[in-house]
């Protein structure tokens, strides 16, 4: 693959933070759950996108369910990933 020789890479945009707002509540539960994992990048997704906040925002309004849910996805996930590079 060549690069264009008009090539600008200052051109190239991070979007502002702003547009995670449309990440739904459970997506942002299991990057928080995720984080702690030695799933690549997902330190990285939690901080960009603030997940801890949701999982306080759930906590203090005595939600703990969709921490546990979380908690599950991260474990389905896991399983998941063993069986398929042990069987593959």
């Amino acid at each position: 693959m060549t690069i264009p020789s008009s090539y600008d890479a200052s051109t190239i945009q991070t979007p502002p933070a702003s547009n995670f707002d449309k990440i739904s509540p459970t997506a942002l539960l299991v990057a928080y759950a995720r984080q702690f994992s030695d799933i690549p990048y997902t330190k990285e997704v939690a901080e960009l996108t603030d997940a801890a906040a949701t999982v306080k925002q759930f906590v203090s309004e005595g939600q703990e369910q969709p921490v546990m849910v979380a908690a599950l996805i991260e474990a389905r996930y896991k399983t998941i990933e063993l069986l398929r590079t042990d069987h593959i």
